[in-house]
């Protein structure tokens, strides 16, 4: 299982890669929302297309406020993370983390954008990418438009995955992956 610096080296997208996570023959898309649907919101034509000889899964969050200040913050939980990596073990890559964090567009100066506490309205949902999963790729749309493609660009949609994939607890969420090579 990954953890400390190993995980940290696993986070692809702040690298301008098109997922999110990316460990062994495994990838992995985060979407998160804030919708009572789970509806998310996918940019460009990489981002649910695997890289040749990897496995792509949808990792589906849907959070709502938490209210009662029961949650949790994205500064909260970006600030616990960091505070975690210097002081553990693998405090050599909390430099590395960091960078990261910068790189994906967060930034601590603006962390009172990001205070409102949000607790998970459902159980995560882990979707495997594939011919069950509508999604519009290269291959995709050059199947029905050759080699116009190269014509379209900026592509943005949203996917209702309500009801696709399964529910897992959110601690057992890298085990499953790890499971499905």
């Amino acid at each position: 299982m990954l953890h400390g610096g190993q995980s940290i080296s696993c986070w692809t997208g702040p690298q301008d890669e098109p997922h999110d996570f990316r460990f062994n023959k495994i990838e992995v898309e985060v979407k998160t929302t804030l919708l009572k649907q789970r509806i998310h919101i996918i940019n460009g034509l990489d981002q649910l297309a695997p890289s040749i000889g990897h496995k792509l899964t949808l990792v589906s969050l849907q959070v709502t406020q938490a209210g009662d200040n029961s949650g949790e913050s994205l500064s909260d939980i970006v600030n616990d993370i960091i505070e975690e990596a210097k002081l553990a073990k693998y405090h050599q890559n909390a430099d590395s983390l960091i960078d990261l964090i910068n790189s994906s567009g967060y930034r601590k100066e603006h962390s009172e954008f990001y205070r409102d506490s949000l607790v998970l309205r459902t159980l995560p949902r882990i979707i495997p990418v594939n011919q069950n999963l509508p999604s519009i790729t290269k291959e995709s749309l050059y199947n029905h438009i050759g080699n116009d493609i190269s014509r379209i660009d900026n592509v943005q949609y949203r996917i209702n995955v309500e009801g696709l994939g399964k529910e897992i607890k959110p601690d057992l969420i890298l085990e499953n992956l790890a499971n499905s090579i």
